[in-house]
């Protein structure tokens, strides 16, 4: 028996309950767009760039409001994942900071700097000292839920900077666009939840496939390389595994000369492709191209689709459809998803050396 297919089995393993928070993203992007749109947020002047300054989850949302406004921004957008500010951030720039918990130490570096060089401020937080310089300083604050891993809270730390993007007329992405997306990423999870068996369950299926192999993904720049991102951490923090990643067309470029050597190490690699539609017709033929140039090394090549009327509903359901994968291999790998402990030591050691 497919161990993914007892129901047992997973839950003993996903002891901490990642598979239940994933189920909750679609409510997360609804209530975390209510929450930004809310947002009683003023400008002194129209911001010539938006800069996101986050670390981990919370940039990983930066990236994906990113890759969402890819096409429709006339205003730059830049996410800073460091200590400190780049030189060009200033009076006319709108800084969104983003951390979870409110205490990542890059990111209150980043604010202060911000602060200083009299930026314009928001931020997303569930507390920490983020939100009480907030209060503080009368910068208004997107307040979601605490409790969460922050990883399990994109939906939240995603959706409220569009929803505070949207109020100041900087995005076109509505309550309604949100809605329906929300809608078709719902509709997506429920056919890779554990009840579901793996003959029908993509997510379970891919487990299969990537379990016991370096695992590479690839997608397309120009709006999809957040989902890429997301991939790869959430391989490295839920499953316990190393991923690489990489976007085309730039990794034609190089990366594909790769593929040659060591060839018993690439023999052992599952290579999955994030396909979509919307992407350039040429990227497509590139990925059609590349995944038999990758095929002749010996991987295991892996193209991979989600269903949906709408770019915005695909690219959400491709994020958790990632997302169920990486579960379904920790519970192959007999681990728990949601502890990271070598990600809690190396903050008690940076504690410690304060």
């Amino acid at each position: 028996m497919n161990p993914l297919d007892s129901l047992a089995v997973v839950s003993r393993t996903d002891r901490s309950g990642m598979l239940r928070l994933i189920e909750q993203m679609p409510l997360q992007f609804c209530r975390g767009f209510e929450e930004g749109r809310s947002l009683p947020v003023r400008l002194p002047r129209p911001p010539q760039e938006i800069a996101f300054v986050g670390m981990g989850g919370s940039a990983i949302s930066g990236d994906l409001v990113k890759a969402l406004l890819t096409r429709e921004s006339r205003v730059p957008f830049a996410v800073h994942r460091t200590y400190g500010i780049p030189g060009y951030i200033g009076p006319k720039t709108l800084v969104i900071g983003s951390s979870y918990s409110g205490d990542t130490e890059e990111t209150l570096s980043a604010y202060a700097q911000a602060r200083k060089r009299k930026a314009m401020l928001c931020v997303v937080t569930s507390g920490g000292r983020l939100s009480r310089l907030a209060r503080k300083e009368g910068v208004p604050w997107a307040k979601i839920p605490t409790g969460l891993p922050p990883r399990a809270a994109l939906g939240y730390l995603a959706a409220a900077p569009l929803g505070i993007l949207n109020r100041l007329k900087l995005s076109s992405i509505d309550q309604r666009q949100m809605t329906a997306a929300a809608g078709v990423l719902g509709r997506n999870i429920k056919s890779w939840l554990p009840q579901v068996p793996a003959s029908r369950n993509l997510a379970k299926r891919l487990a299969r496939l990537v379990r016991g192999r370096l695992c590479v993904v690839y997608g397309a720049d120009g709006g999809w390389e957040a989902v890429v991102a997301r991939w790869r951490g959430q391989l490295a923090e839920n499953s316990k595994a190393l991923a690489s990643a990489h976007l085309f067309p730039e990794m034609n470029h190089n990366e594909v000369s790769g593929w040659e050597f060591p060839p018993k190490l690439l023999k052992r690699c599952a290579v999955i492709f994030l396909k979509d539609r919307s992407y350039h017709p040429r990227v497509l033929k590139r990925m059609e191209i590349t995944q038999r140039i990758i095929r002749e090394s010996g991987a295991r090549v892996i193209p991979v689709e989600v269903a949906g009327p709408r770019p915005l509903g695909r690219m959400l359901s491709m994020i958790a459809l990632g997302d169920h994968l990486s579960v379904y291999l920790g519970v192959l790998h007999r681990v728990d998803p949601t502890p990271v402990e070598r990600v809690a030591d190396l903050k008690h050691q940076l504690r410690r050396s304060r």
